[in-house]
């Protein structure tokens, strides 16, 4: 809290945003490769919504401001967006990240100017009815479990998560205890196809390591009726990684 209230009240400091502007688009052309392997599947496991609206959400991004990791990432948004325009969708992108300041913004605002910046935390607890990219980069496993509770029905066919491989995570877990944190994670993990990012430059290895693209194709998940649905798993407990949100901005 004390941090989201330092940078909410720190001015924008131009000089910053000039500089970080200045290498945004050569890291953009630095993940051309990668980026349109991620676009490729996310618009393949999209095709049969029969929907052109896309939703494009970031999540976790960081400070770009203070960040290599979280500049690089910031390119490959332009580049999904790019990517996802130029197959004909029409993309609506929300940032989701509670520690932006004043800097932050100005540089998002420069580099996507039709973004949107969510005002509350909501710990990525987010509905998703309409077709929907999510970029997570290197989001710890309970904002990305978080988002799955969010959306526990056969409508995760709607989503595509670019983020930390799940297939990854469950090899990490082996203790009872580390297993409990990412159960919605391990329940739809037979549902899902995985596809790691390849041919990662040197220059953006840290900000794209251990990153892959996860599509629920729709005649993989089980249909409405089936148990799976009946119980939506509770939302794992609070990780040292996450920044909560006050109790009346949480999503329910």
């Amino acid at each position: 809290a004390e941090r989201m209230a330092e940078a909410a009240a720190a001015p924008a400091d131009p000089e910053c945003v000039r500089k970080v502007s200045a290498k945004l688009p050569q890291f953009r052309k630095n993940i051309a490769d990668v980026s349109s392997e991620a676009v490729t599947a996310a618009v393949h496991a999209l095709a049969d919504s029969g929907r052109s609206d896309v939703d494009l959400l970031c999540i976790g991004l960081g400070t770009p401001s203070s960040m290599h990791n979280a500049q690089f990432q910031l390119a490959m948004v332009k580049a999904l967006l790019q990517g996802l325009q130029q197959h004909g969708k029409s993309v609506t992108l929300t940032f989701h990240e509670p520690l932006l300041d004043a800097t932050d913004r100005d540089i998002i605002a420069q580099w996507l100017p039709d973004a949107t910046v969510a005002p509350t935390n909501v710990e990525a607890k987010i509905e998703c009815p309409n077709p929907t990219v999510v970029f997570m980069p290197h989001c710890c496993s309970t904002l990305c479990c978080n988002l799955l509770c969010a959306n526990w029905s056969p409508s995760l066919a709607n989503l595509v998560i670019i983020g930390n491989s799940f297939a990854g995570y469950e090899l990490r877990s082996m203790m009872p205890k580390q297993k409990k944190k990412i159960v919605p994670m391990l329940q739809v993990l037979p549902y899902c196809r995985e596809l790691p990012l390849k041919e990662l430059p040197s220059a953006a290895e840290a900000a794209f390591s251990d990153t892959s693209v996860h599509v629920f194709p729709r005649d993989l998940l089980p249909g409405p009726g089936d148990k799976l649905w009946a119980t939506r798993p509770h939302f794992p407990p609070p990780d040292h990684e996450v920044i909560l949100a006050p109790k009346a901005e949480t999503a329910p």
